[in-house]
């Protein structure tokens, strides 16, 4: 598995998408502000894949 979170950043919030693997989204994206709230939120997402699969997310993708 290469489990990948993926974010387009825009001004004000970002959308989150994550992946376990090619092509298997983890869950829905989501929105998410640029205030600790929504950072945080954001952040959680790394732990949760981390404790389903024990693999360690050796990266994240942005998008402006």
């Amino acid at each position: 598995m290469n489990p990948v979170i993926g974010l387009d950043v825009a001004k004000g919030e970002s959308q989150v998408q994550s992946f376990l693997d090619k092509k298997k989204p983890y869950k829905k994206s989501f929105k998410v502000t640029h205030k600790l709230e929504g950072l945080t939120r954001a952040g959680s997402i790394y732990g949760r894949i981390h404790n389903k699969i024990y693999i360690r997310i050796q990266g994240m993708i942005h998008a402006y």
